[in-house]
């Protein structure tokens, strides 16, 4: 049994796709549901930022606040607990239940 590097193959040439093949399968792969959800610690006056995909969308001062801003950038349905449990927001200085320094 030989074993081979990845991408090589018997020959040891480098394996090629057709052109344009990699923007062929990115384009028909279904879209990712899952984005990018950045909780910032609280600060005294703002709350915690809110950031999506990037992008800022504003500042929040309660579970309920977040899910709202979720909810206006696209996550119909969330509720509270989901926006709490999901896997894909990161909460940094506190978890969910940390809205202000003082929590």
């Amino acid at each position: 049994m030989s074993m081979r590097a990845p991408g090589k193959s018997r020959h040891s040439l480098p394996v090629k796709s057709a052109p344009g093949a990699r923007e062929q399968a990115r384009a028909e792969a279904p879209r990712m549901t899952e984005r990018s959800v950045i909780i910032s610690p609280p600060t005294r006056a703002e709350g915690r930022q809110v950031w999506v995909d990037g992008e800022l969308l504003g500042a929040v001062h309660s579970l309920s606040g977040l899910t709202h801003v979720l909810q206006g950038a696209g996550w119909q349905g969330l509720d509270e607990v989901d926006a709490a449990e999901s896997p894909v927001i990161a909460c940094y200085g506190g978890g969910p239940e940390v809205w202000s320094r003082n929590d």
